[in-house]
């Protein structure tokens, strides 16, 4: 069986920010228009991007390479780390934000059938055609707001948090809609890779891969090195029983175990292509030139391919629980 795969508009205050209350009472008109928004793509460099309502603040494509990527993505986080690290039980309300191609929204409520899942991203046409009836998706941007009317949810999971521009003020959206005892979960790449050889990497491709995409990034508000300070953000905002979990994810042939070279050899096709979708918009902040960025592009290719330059990718789960009232 199959639910309909739902859009909802968002409305903005003159602070940019949603109108809280306002997520489910919007009429057809609203509906149509905002998807006719999120359907106005952006063409750079043969790949396809958001819809202008996101300013370009968003680094990654959303054409088909960047959802086979994500997908692959999905099926590598939950082989090494399942569908969550929280302690939930008994879901009833569920949140994913920035749910992509909905793979996890699906599974989540595959596995929980009395959980009621909603999954939000910024673009209708990287969700799925199919979903579980306990399922939904809808367009609207988590940068705004998490209120979704009068909704509460008890357990809210994102992924790849760095895409955020306000992380702090969306801790601060989450807390809200969680009731007390609820979780958020944040699923974290951490930014620069880790080499085995610091001495080797510092002239490799790959190096200047990270370093452009990182200050290219940083000049479009977006920061890439979070992971160290997201737990500090989540006890500040009132959060108790912070944790945090980090998965090693070596990437390419060379480590020698065969359980761990099946998983880097995943992670270096993975990453071909997680290469090209992070750069071309880092790039331009940095005043590359296309040629520039394809050659860097072959020459960090090839690294990933060979053996001398051996690189690890951390994967960091933070939860936290929304105390009850004192």
């Amino acid at each position: 069986m199959s639910a309909p795969v739902t859009t909802h508009p968002h409305e903005g205050n003159e602070d940019g920010d949603s109108a809280l209350g306002d997520v489910f009472s919007s009429s057809e008109d609203d509906d149509a228009s905002v998807l006719s928004e999120t359907e106005q793509y952006v063409e750079e460099n043969r790949r396809t991007y958001h819809a202008p309502w996101i300013n370009g603040r968003y680094l990654l494509p959303n054409d088909k390479p960047e959802q086979e990527r994500l997908d692959v993505q999905h099926a590598l986080l939950i082989d090494t780390d399942g569908l969550h690290k929280a302690p939930v039980q008994g879901l009833l309300n569920v949140l994913d934000v920035g749910t992509g191609t909905g793979q996890w929204a699906i599974a989540l409520a595959e596995e929980y059938p009395s959980a009621v899942v909603t999954a939000i991203d910024i673009a209708p046409n990287v969700m799925p055609n199919w979903t579980h009836p306990n399922c939904w998706f809808l367009v609207d941007d988590a940068e705004n707001e998490l209120g979704m009317g009068n909704e509460k949810f008890d357990y809210i999971h994102v992924r790849l948090f760095h895409g955020f521009r306000h992380p702090i003020r969306f801790i601060g959206h989450a807390w809200e809609a969680l009731v007390p005892g609820g979780y958020l979960e944040i699923k974290e790449f951490e930014f620069p890779l880790q080499f085995h050889d610091p001495e080797r990497a510092k002239t490799s491709a790959l190096t200047t891969w990270l370093d452009i995409v990182i200050a290219g990034s940083s000049r479009l508000g977006i920061d890439l090195t979070i992971t160290d300070k997201i737990s500090m953000m989540l006890v500040d905002r009132g959060f108790e029983n912070v944790e945090e979990s980090i998965s090693a994810w070596p990437i390419g042939t060379w480590p020698k175990k065969k359980r761990r070279r099946m998983l880097a050899t995943k992670l270096q096709g993975y990453w071909l292509e997680t290469l090209a979708a992070f750069i071309w918009r880092p790039s331009r902040e940095m005043d590359w030139h296309n040629e520039e960025t394809q050659v860097l592009l072959a020459k960090a290719r090839s690294e990933i391919c060979g053996q001398k330059v051996r690189a690890t990718m951390h994967v960091r789960t933070f939860w936290a629980r929304k105390p009850h009232p004192a």
